[in-house]
């Protein structure tokens, strides 16, 4: 094997969730907060002006902690998806979690000041060097800065979202964990498979009854802990709905459209823009029924190959995946190829078929390293390389 199906973890903090290192760094970035909230409560901008010599200390350290938090997160969030049953690492998750929501009080402390700047003396800040190239993201601060809420309830909210919102969030990462799958292959061995193997091979496997034996015993698991994946979503959405009522948000579409820096008008165009021209793709899942012998697919067909006669769909070794993926991205850009590569040969990638790991794939950014690390559980199908292609690029 050319290409190594594990990542490497190590190279941020070595020794996995009981990392020395770790924890010296949430150590650090736990002390340097306190530093931080001072300077930021202490901070006036009246004084400040006409450089605002302090406001750029403030915000070099809001990209610092920013920084830091995110290197941590993604750190721990990955041992997690590798191991499901790593407590200790979910444990760390919530100390990060914690000191994000110190993170957001202090940049809650720094919006609400920038919003009070007069609008003439913002209009000069915002023109000075040191400043122009934060101009938009300062401007979005400042919007908003003027619909939050006083400081002592912005802080009960931040406080209260740790274990309202995250927590809630954490538990349903807790509930995966349990998921087996129990499923006995074609030579009479009874596996059991994660949720995450399950999803893949439910989704790829060429064979119709393997896919159907999957889905039935998935669906059986999944139904057990039904009540409590109710719960949680139940419980998420509730602090969502409190918070926006908190803001005077009448629509619960007000604060995932500000956050994605779209209107209304835009989302709904896209809506008809997708039932508009929804027939082609209504009418191949139509065809791929009837190759498939079927009147409608079910949902574990949606994603399957495809099976004709002599024709059989074709799986890939990891290597002949990230060889074939380097090939193409080649005849689109050189760079793209380039760094496709090396991201795989130094071990960006954690694509290993075992139990005990999350379903799902992702890519996430290491910013103090300049690297990222991509996630997923490669079982050979094509759709498996489809994912490693679109997390590569």
């Amino acid at each position: 094997m050319k290409y190594s199906l594990t990542w490497d973890l190590d190279s941020f903090f070595e020794g996995g969730s009981s990392s020395p290192d770790l924890q010296d760094k949430i150590k650090s970035i736990q002390d340097g907060l306190k530093d931080f909230e001072s300077a930021a409560n202490n901070w006036n901008p009246e004084r400040d002006k006409p450089e605002y010599s302090d406001l750029k200390d403030l915000l070099h350290y809001e990209e610092q902690y920013t920084k830091a938090l995110m290197q941590c997160n993604s750190f721990i969030t990955g041992i997690q998806s590798a191991d499901v049953s790593d407590l200790n690492a979910s444990a760390i998750h919530a100390r990060i979690i914690q000191l994000y929501s110190k993170l957001t009080i202090i940049q809650t402390t720094l919006k609400k000041k920038i919003t009070a700047i007069e609008e003439n003396d913002w209009t000069l800040l915002v023109k000075m060097p040191a400043f122009s190239v934060l101009a938009f993201a300062l401007s979005e601060w400042r919007q908003q800065g003027s619909r939050l809420l006083s400081d002592k309830e912005e802080a009960l909210l931040a406080n209260l979202r740790v274990d309202g919102f995250n927590g809630w969030s954490a538990h349903y990462d807790t509930l995966v964990s349990f998921i087996k799958i129990p499923f006995e292959e074609a030579d009479g061995t009874l596996n059991e498979l994660s949720a995450g193997q399950a999803m893949n091979r439910m989704y790829a496997d060429p064979d119709p009854s393997v896919r159907r034996k999957i889905f039935v015993e998935w669906e059986k698991a999944w139904g057990y802990l039904a009540p409590a994946f109710a719960d949680t979503l139940n419980h998420l959405q509730g602090f969502r709905l409190a918070d926006f009522e908190a803001h005077q948000d009448e629509d619960f579409l007000v604060e995932p459209l500000r956050f994605n820096r779209i209107k209304r008008e835009t989302l709904d165009t896209m809506w008809q823009a997708i039932s508009a021209n929804k027939q082609p793709f209504l009418s191949f899942l139509d065809r791929k029924a009837a190759l498939m012998g079927k009147d409608r697919l079910a949902w574990y067909d949606v994603d399957a190959p495809v099976s004709l006669g002599s024709f059989q769909s074709k799986t890939f070794s990891f290597d002949e995946a990230v060889d074939y993926i380097i090939e193409h991205f080649a005849s689109f850009g050189p760079k793209l190829a380039d760094f496709s590569l090396d991201a795989v040969k130094n071990r960006w990638v954690e694509a290993e078929n075992r139990s005990g790991k999350r379903p799902g794939g992702y890519c996430e950014d290491y910013p103090e390293s300049k690297e990222s690390r991509i996630f997923m559980t490669f079982t050979g199908s094509a759709s498996d390389m489809s994912t490693l292609a679109h997390e590569l690029g």
